[in-house]
């Protein structure tokens, strides 16, 4: 089976010369951003400053007004950090590479050929799809608070949509909205993804989180050794909006899962390992083992 990566030589290519701005490291402004760094989250992007850009504002009048306070101190490519922001500018730059809007790249290249009724911020998904679809919500007591897509949501079709200047818009770094379904049909295509790293712990230092980060490979979290599963693992987590999940490959058992934890408690911000999560990846592991 063809695995599916990143052309090597796109992997070089500088954020800075594909979005035609000078955004650099204020410390290491000779150190150019690649897309490389990007993607295993090595840039020395900090998302405490914030990542949400404000309506009405674009990615490059944003990134130019904070440019000094969006990284950590370290120099880019040898330090591992989760950066939400990364994504952001990669959808950019594939918004740049192949002239569409990042929400139809990704509906022809991934949720069309794999069957998901889904999009980014619900760009291109049609009323009747959204309407019934469950929002995530945060407990606070006895009642669930809905955070984003609650049920008087409304997500208007972008005519006026910019690629690049707006890609705020669609919320690439974690606003794909689709059902358990498609998480596990998109679990399921891990399969023909590149298991390759681009950043191991081996590496250099990092924030690792006590082991919710790992190897990082196009994108994706790899586990070679997992303490929470007896196998290697490629996926990724997700944790927002009261919203706990992932979608993940086993390759040593050719098995894909997914799952979903919603209306976590208000307050509960953290990214570490849910005693639920555990027992998720407990139980499947022991479903698998016992086929």
């Amino acid at each position: 089976m063809r695995k599916v990566g990143a052309n090597p030589r796109l992997l070089d290519l500088h954020i800075a010369d594909l979005l035609g701005i000078p955004f650099a490291h204020p410390t290491h402004p000779d150190t150019p951003l690649t897309l490389r760094m990007l993607l295993c989250h090595t840039s020395g992007l900090d998302d405490s400053a914030g990542y949400l850009i404000p309506a009405g504002t674009t990615l490059p009048d944003w990134l130019m007004a904070n440019r000094n306070t969006l990284f950590l101190p370290h120099k880019p490519g040898g330090y591992f950090s989760y950066s939400n922001l990364g994504y952001i500018l990669l959808a950019a730059a594939a918004e740049v590479l192949d002239g569409q809007p990042f929400d139809q790249l990704a509906r022809r290249h991934l949720l069309d050929p794999l069957g998901i009724t889904g999009g980014f911020n619900w760009a291109g998904v049609s009323a009747p799809d959204w309407a019934g679809r469950l929002g995530t919500y945060r407990r606070d007591g006895a009642a669930l608070v809905a955070q984003i897509d609650g049920p008087a949501a409304t997500y208007p079709q972008r005519p006026g949509y910019r690629p690049v200047q707006d890609i705020g818009q669609l919320s690439p770094q974690g606003g794909l909205r689709l059902s358990l379904d498609g998480a596990l049909r998109l679990a399921l295509s891990l399969a023909r993804t590149d298991p390759t790293p681009l950043w191991t712990p081996a590496m250099g230092p990092g924030d690792y989180l006590d082991g919710v980060f790992d190897s990082y490979g196009h994108g994706l979290q790899i586990f070679a050794n997992p303490s929470f599963y007896p196998r290697p693992l490629i996926g990724h987590f997700a944790n927002a909006y009261g919203f706990s999940g992932g979608v993940w490959w086993d390759a040593a058992r050719q098995t894909a899962f997914c799952y979903a934890l919603n209306g976590l408690p208000v307050g509960d911000e953290g990214d570490a390992f849910r005693p639920e999560e555990l027992a998720i990846f407990g139980a499947v592991a022991a479903q698998v083992d016992s086929r």
